[in-house]
């Protein structure tokens, strides 16, 4: 198992210790690039490949960016690595269960926009979101060519939170999405949440 190369994807030394010496000799870890409810893609260093949900049912629920452990003979699931992070939200309807979106995270980026969209009380159930996940937060308020005062909806919505971190960019613009590397430089794993037309795809 090579481990520097699954850093490239995220692994962390939190990870190292769920392994025993027999995971190391006779599994494959894989993480979870991306859930299609029938079927998860699965990525290692240098291949990725789809699996059908059945074939990880010993992983229980897994949600995108979480690792697995994979017979490496089968590919059958052996067991899904306790989580560092895990965003989740409640699913609609009336049963209450439990929507799982990202695990794994090194920081989540709340995304509103410096228009119409702009919403103290959306960008504070995001924060709570973020807040139960155990995940670093940035608020990114996008679109900042909208709005003749950006400044002023930065400092509002630094005021959500102490030491909450807010940067104000337009996202067709290179040099004001660069400070935005810092969070996002090799091994680290970012996600974005946030309405529909903000900006997410952009970025």
């Amino acid at each position: 198992m090579d481990v520097e190369a699954l850093r490239e994807l995220g692994w962390k030394n939190d990870f190292d210790q769920q392994l025993s010496a027999a995971d190391v000799s006779d599994c494959m870890v894989v993480r979870v690039g991306a859930h299609f409810g029938s079927q998860v893609l699965c990525l290692r260093p240098g291949e990725e490949f789809s699996l059908p949900i059945n074939q990880i049912a010993r992983c229980g629920d897994v949600a995108m960016g979480d690792w697995l452990l994979l017979e490496a003979d089968t590919r059958r699931g052996v067991r899904c690595l306790e989580r560092t992070s895990l965003v989740a939200r409640k699913a609609a309807g009336e049963k209450v269960k439990t929507q799982l979106i990202a695990a794994n995270l090194d920081t989540l980026f709340v995304v509103a926009s410096c228009n119409h969209d702009f919403n103290p009380s959306r960008l504070e159930r995001y924060l709570a979101l973020a807040s139960e996940a155990n995940v670093n937060t940035v608020v990114l308020l996008t679109k900042s060519d909208l709005c003749d005062d950006p400044a002023a909806l930065q400092q509002q919505a630094a005021r959500l939170k102490q030491g909450l971190v807010v940067e104000t960019v337009d996202a067709r613009e290179p040099t004001q999405v660069a400070p935005l590397a810092d969070w996002c430089g090799k091994g680290q794993t970012v996600a974005l949440v946030g309405s529909s037309g903000v900006g997410k795809s952009t970025l």
